[in-house]
């Protein structure tokens, strides 16, 4: 046979009866197993099912967000504390709930208030007792008014033991009344006498006594109990620092922390050396240098400039006279010795 008929001529298992025969064993087979049935699709109805945390989840979920990156650091400390201290807060006594974490951030805020206030009576006290300065009574009656205050919110801030934040009410009435509320309250009376003392000889009810005066002057002078105060307010200038990543940034921090030094200890010490020159005006520097009535501008300039070069060491045409001012020059010429 040719190549073409070699695929129909040739013999094949599929053909003839016994392939017919296997086929419809096959489909026999086929139509008497059971099949296995496909699953049907089921479809969802209604609202999917909803999973309730429980509470421990969500403090935990609470804790884990308080991870994520803030401001500052103070933000992320009062938001802690606050977490912490929201659940709890429901059946505390109505005092308890208004104690503030010392580093919240309007804490934070009235304590540089504080600070601000606290500078200016730092410049303003020693100019009023050199009498290069008359005396304000609004500004006495704002600084009496802030530090009273002052001491309230004291009673509901709280403090720090260790690494841990005390924030009961009793423990830091406690802690205050043992440490700064005597010092607070000495300075908030003496200017509440202070104050009445200046609207009694305005007056005129004192009668110009000489015991009234020297009682003024020595209460002025108390006034200055107020420089203990900014022991508390390096701890604001502390968060303050810790808050700063960029360590150049704490250097010039630091740096011009130490010029402010200087120049309120200079200020301080060019009021008194005014005040030793205009208590003797027959034998005195005042009277060499011809500032005998001239303006407190111009006295208090030539003061400050003889105060600077104790420190330095530059020239001025100022030198003490009499004894008293002759002691005194050496006594800071010894301070500047130290401080350097």
């Amino acid at each position: 046979s040719t190549a073409s008929d070699a695929p129909s001529a040739a013999p094949s298992q599929f053909s003839g009866p016994g392939a017919a025969r296997s086929a419809r064993t096959r489909m026999r087979q086929q139509s008497s197993s059971p099949s296995t049935p496909r699953s049907p699709k089921v479809q969802k109805s209604g609202p999917p099912f909803r999973r309730y945390k429980s509470w421990a989840a969500e403090a935990d979920d609470e804790e884990l967000s308080l991870c994520r990156p803030v401001g500052s650091v103070f933000e992320a400390r009062a938001s802690l504390a606050s977490s912490r201290t929201d659940d709890a807060e429901d059946g505390k006594p109505l005092l308890q709930r208004l104690v503030m974490h010392p580093e919240a951030r309007h804490r934070l805020v009235w304590a540089l208030v504080g600070a601000c206030m606290l500078l200016c009576d730092i410049v303003v006290i020693p100019l009023q007792l050199a009498t290069l300065l008359p005396e304000m009574e609004s500004w006495q009656l704002a600084s009496l008014a802030f530090w009273s205050i002052d001491i309230v919110l004291n009673f509901l801030t709280g403090r720090y033991e260790g690494r841990r934040v005390e924030m009961n009410i009793v423990k830091i009435a406690g802690s205050y009344l043992k440490t700064w509320f005597f010092v607070d309250f000495l300075t908030v009376a003496v200017d509440l006498v202070s104050c009445i003392m200046y609207w009694m000889e305005v007056s005129g009810s004192t009668g110009g006594s000489v015991r009234m005066v020297r009682s003024a002057r020595l209460l002025r002078l108390l006034r200055l109990l107020r420089v203990l105060r900014l022991r508390r307010f390096v701890e604001v200038g502390t968060w303050l620092m810790n808050s700063i990543e960029a360590e150049s940034t704490v250097v010039i921090a630091r740096v011009f922390g130490l010029v402010c030094g200087i120049l309120l200890l200079n200020h301080f010490i060019a009021c008194m050396w005014y005040s030793v020159g205009s208590a003797d005006e027959a034998d005195s520097w005042l009277g060499r240098a011809g500032l005998y009535g001239a303006s407190p501008s111009h006295a208090y300039a030539s003061a400050i400039h003889w105060s600077l070069t104790q420190f330095t060491p530059a020239t001025n045409n100022l030198s003490p006279v009499s004894l008293s001012e002759r002691l005194f020059a050496c006594a800071v010429v010894l301070v500047a010795l130290i401080t350097f």
